[in-house]
């Protein structure tokens, strides 16, 4: 099962994609999750060939967090998620999407900046000024994140990976981003 973190600013219609993915309401003040099935024809075909009694189709679950990375019980749900979907706003006449992803991305960049100095301190302290693996790829996250770069798109080792991935960085998830149309947006 894979978990897929909905992400965007307030009135952004997060919630309301939420709501048409999983057919299920949400819940104001608490994280929204909800485990759905993903359609596949081919499965059906697989039963029949393996005689099998019970088909179980993959599941994606959903979380919608309220506040989103505003807040820390919605940061500290979303590094648990395997992929993030923001969602921008294209419908109103105040619409500015391109403005909402980078206002989302630069608060993505920001909360993991946070969990990385902090990381960074304490793998120094550990290390004892010597040079340790940890520390340096703390320290090239820390600078690639400082140039406003998402750690997906970074300098970043594959041998670095696993002392990043211990804190489940926010920036180095794969990214989706949906677009929040209207009806008579979409016309024009």
């Amino acid at each position: 099962m894979r978990d897929v973190g909905l992400v965007g600013l307030p009135f952004s219609g997060r919630s309301t994609l939420f709501t048409a993915l999983t057919r299920s309401g949400s819940h104001g003040g608490q994280a929204n999750v909800a485990v759905v099935p993903v359609p596949d024809p081919r499965l059906g075909v697989l039963t029949d060939l393996e005689r099998s009694k019970k088909t179980v189709p993959a599941q994606v679950r959903f979380v919608d967090v309220p506040g989103g990375v505003s807040s820390a019980q919605g940061i500290a749900r979303l590094r648990e998620v395997d992929a993030l979907a923001v969602v921008v706003r294209c419908f109103g006449p105040d619409r500015h999407p391109a403005e909402d992803l980078e206002a989302v991305r630069g608060e993505l960049l920001l909360a993991d900046l946070a969990v990385i100095e902090s990381a960074l301190e304490k793998a120094e302290k550990r290390a004892k000024g010597k040079g340790s693996p940890e520390v340096e790829a703390l320290r090239r996250a820390k600078e690639t994140l400082e140039v406003e770069t998402p750690l997906r798109d970074g300098a970043i080792a594959a041998e670095e990976l696993p002392h990043l991935r211990a804190i489940a960085p926010l920036t180095l998830k794969p990214e989706i981003v949906v677009v929040s149309a209207s009806r008579s947006g979409l016309a024009s």
